[in-house]
């Protein structure tokens, strides 16, 4: 009897085990593979990178461009809008390439046709997520599907009502740095992200920590929330390398510094400086300024000795104030930087590009030798069809059409016109050019051969038209006011609702009964 007792319960185990079993989100981030440590001669760029402090035995230090990252969270507004553009409005890089900042995003009382200016200036628009709870345990514990709703949800609600291109948003920066662990960044690969910016060190000061990707595990130390353990390819990590105070105490981000300098603009500008020079003249990783635009409101002196420490910096030949984005970039496509731009700083790309338009230099054109009196209407023409060379399909025809007397010269127009083109696209083919076109957002791109980047980021016209939209926010039922590029939604966009496009009904207090 005992052993058919056995057998029974034998059979029963392995049918519990044979059968397939439920899990939940939670578990299934749990059986992620545990990173293992990397190996760069394996983890190589630009797909792969271990975390180090060291980018490339190749390049030395002098000859790596010290990257800044400016960087700024929260709403966007009108006020801390006036901020930006007074302290970084026109300014260049040595390739000269505008300056750019990230804007780590959150959307309660953000302005979107603000996003939206940002956005076409060059500037990057990263998540912040759409709630900013303020509980820190709700960041440290939250799961896969929180962290999608917060951050891959409001990627779709700054797309929609700041009218710029999804894939352009690909950062995260979580509220009050508390990573969740692998559910954060594995939440980034879900919804198709690049990078995360929450990651704070203090032992990797100066030397500095250079941005990995998370294939391996990383070396970095954890000070805050829960960092990760497994292996997320294809994600990565832009460390925030922490500054010090007047009295010692290291900090994340420049307003939560906790001794400040006196509030004098000199002196503050000089701890500005020190903290920078601490990383510019040791291994140059990307150097973080981070903040909210909000303590340019706390003291007189921060944002004039923010200005000026701008400008400091935009003033060295081999520091480049960009995006997170673009320091990432860098880091997969190294480079040494053995001088400035080879295109002068007064030589913007406007008046590059005004000049590529035109034919090349034909200081008048020479018809063959015909009487005085044909002269002056042949020149006229061709002035006209000069000028019209930005619309060609359009000369063309005409040239088609044109009268017969005139037949030469339109002939010769288009030959040049065909010339012309062709010149086009070698400069797109052409590895050596120093002007590449991206015909599909028609933008100018910038590349530069002595600089640490291929090319500009992108720049876009401006075509927000702003509408004030007076909405309910149905999870209190308070009124929320807000500015976007596209039509209002029908109710406050929220969790659950990122677009706003229906009620979403509350639960009547007899349901719970």
């Amino acid at each position: 009897m005992n052993l058919v007792n056995l057998f029974v319960c034998l059979a029963l185990s392995v049918c519990v085990l044979a059968a397939p079993q439920q899990r939940n989100d939670e578990e299934v981030v749990d059986l992620l593979p545990l990173a293992e440590s990397c190996d760069p001669t394996i983890c190589t760029p630009p797909n792969c990178r271990c975390s180090s402090t060291v980018l490339d035995e190749d390049i030395p230090y002098a000859e790596t461009p010290q990257l800044v990252m400016l960087t700024f969270d929260d709403a966007v507004t009108a006020l801390n809008y006036e901020y930006i553009e007074e302290a970084l409005g026109g300014r260049r890089n040595p390739d000269n390439c505008p300056a750019a900042a990230t804007f780590f995003v959150s959307h309660e009382y953000t302005d979107y046709s603000k996003v939206h200016a940002l956005w076409a200036a060059g500037h990057e628009i990263a998540l912040h997520s759409i709630t900013h709870t303020p509980s820190t345990e709700y960041w440290k514990t939250a799961s896969v599907e929180t962290m999608i709703a917060e951050f891959g949800d409001q990627r779709d609600t700054l797309a929609h009502f700041a009218a710029i291109d999804r894939d352009d948003i690909v950062g995260v920066r979580v509220p009050h740095l508390q990573l969740s662990g692998n559910n954060s960044f594995e939440a980034i690969r879900r919804f198709g992200g690049l990078y995360d910016c929450s990651w704070p060190t203090q032992h990797f000061i100066a030397p500095g920590m250079w941005p990995f990707s998370l294939d391996y595990a990383s070396t970095m130390d954890c000070t805050l929330g829960n960092c990760p353990t497994a292996s997320i390819p294809g994600v990565w990590v832009a460390p925030m390398i922490d500054w010090i105070d007047t009295e010692g105490y290291k900090c994340a981000m420049v307003d939560t510094c906790p001794s400040m300098p006196e509030d004098d603009v000199d002196a503050t500008f000089e701890w500005m400086k020190e903290n920078f020079e601490r990383i510019y003249n040791s291994n140059r990783a990307p150097f973080g300024v981070f903040l909210h635009s909000a303590w340019f409101l706390t003291r007189q002196s921060n944002f004039p000795a923010y200005k000026k420490f701008i400008e400091y910096m935009n003033s060295l030949p081999d520091v480049y104030l960009v995006s997170v984005s673009k320091a990432i970039e860098y880091t997969r496509d190294p480079r040494a930087v053995t001088g400035t731009s080879a295109v002068p700083p007064d030589n913007p790309p406007e008046s590059e590009e005004a000049e590529e338009q035109q034919p090349q230099p034909q200081p008048q054109p020479q018809p063959q030798p015909q009487p005085d009196s044909a002269q002056e209407p042949e020149q006229e023409e061709n002035h006209n069809e000069e000028e019209e060379i930005e619309h060609e399909e359009n000369h063309i025809d005409e040239e088609e059409h044109g009268e017969e007397e005139n037949h030469v010269d339109e002939n010769e127009h288009h030959v040049d016109n065909e010339e012309n083109h062709i010149e086009e696209e070698n400069h797109v083919e052409g590895e050596d050019e120093h002007v590449v076109i991206d015909p599909r957002r028609r933008v100018r791109r910038q590349v530069r051969p002595n600089s640490a980047f291929n090319e500009c980021q992108a720049v876009h016209e401006n075509t927000c038209v702003p509408k004030v939209c007076q909405l309910t926010k149905t999870s209190t039922g308070e009124e929320r006011w807000m500015t976007s590029c596209a039509p209002c939604p029908a109710v406050y966009p929220w969790l659950g609702n990122p677009l706003g496009l229906r009620e979403v009904p509350q639960p009547e207090e007899n349901d719970e009964e």
